[in-house]
């Protein structure tokens, strides 16, 4: 049986119309600023908002005062030319920084600027998140690998797996207890000092993106044409869900009392939801630097809680938005 033409047609017009409705509805920044000229290959923003880390499609990576507007250091893993760093991450205290290229690691002081150590993965790394004092990272690569790294003695702690590509990954402030997504349409809620699966959540789709809060007690799941989930990670319960089968969130984080969570999409939409119930309290959309060229993709890629709520785009500019 084939599917009408008209019918087809009929069905995108009125996503296109709803969400340009939903844009009209929602409140623009207060401010921004612009980080890169040619765009983000990857960002990561400090929970508060205050420090950016990127890594700008020409000109390799760097760290940010978001406050201020002021680069603070550059870092490439090569003396000559520009790092690609896919992946970058800071910790919860905001004095360590990793940047990720191909299968190398850098782990940088971002206080001073200096390197602390340069380690290698076992295959191409595609996300990582740091605790909060920046000692733990979890790794996750293609192929389905997933390690979990003491920093600062260069040690691989515990290896897992997934059945192929681990797309997205978050880790508790005290670094005992991760999630990993993966292409293999499983979330995985890990005690990693046993290097152990807790809890794993089949869904119907790819995940592309989890996120964890603080106290590794509540997870986010959000995979590809399916809805977000918000669950437990001591029992798998689902506390809420965000009904958003045709939204992507490259960017989610949990408020610090863990009652909140801040999303960003990648049609540069910005939201707050009760993590409780799974509405919607607050929307803003990140105005895009140009309407058309090489920096026209406003996808928001990390966002931060603060005095305003900060978002940065794929385009290169980091905005702010009143609450």
């Amino acid at each position: 049986m084939t599917s009408n033409p008209g019918c087809r047609t009929f069905r995108w017009l009125w996503l296109i119309l709803f969400a340009i409705a939903l844009s009209a509805c929602s409140k623009g920044p207060d401010s921004s600023y612009q980080l890169a000229t040619q765009g983000l290959l990857s960002a990561a923003l400090s929970t508060d908002g205050e420090v950016a880390l990127i890594g700008s499609i020409h000109h390799g990576g760097s760290l940010w005062d978001v406050e201020r507007n002021e680069r603070l250091f550059s870092w490439n893993h090569r003396p000559e030319g520009f790092s690609s760093f896919r992946t970058v991450a800071l910790s919860g205290n905001k004095k360590i920084a990793v940047t990720t290229e191909e299968k190398s690691i850098g782990v940088w002081n971002t206080e001073t600027g200096e390197s602390l150590n340069f380690l290698e993965a076992a295959d191409r790394i595609l996300s990582v998140a740091l605790n909060e004092q920046g000692s733990r990272a979890l790794i996750g690569m293609r192929g389905g690998g997933l390690d979990y790294f003491d920093l600062e003695n260069g040690l691989i702690l515990e290896r897992m797996t997934h059945e192929t590509d681990v797309r997205s990954v978050g880790i508790s402030a005290d670094g005992t207890i991760g999630i990993s997504g993966s292409d293999d349409f499983s979330a995985i809620v890990w005690d990693l000092e046993e290097g152990k699966a807790l809890h794993r959540l089949a869904l119907n789709n790819q995940i592309k993106t989890v996120a964890l809060s603080a106290s590794g007690e509540k997870a986010f799941t959000s995979a590809q044409r399916e809805g977000v989930i918000i669950w437990e990670t001591n029992s798998g319960r689902t506390i809420s869900t965000i009904n958003s089968r045709y939204t992507n969130y490259p960017a989610a984080l949990f408020s610090e009392d863990e009652n909140k969570l801040l999303l960003g999409t990648s049609a540069g939409q910005i939201q707050l939801a009760n993590v409780n119930d799974g509405s919607i309290v607050s929307e803003w959309q990140a105005a895009p630097r140009k309407a058309y060229g090489s920096a026209t993709s406003k996808a928001v890629l990390a966002v931060g809680f603060g005095q305003q709520v900060k978002a940065i785009a794929a385009d290169g500019m980091v905005q702010s938005f009143g609450q």
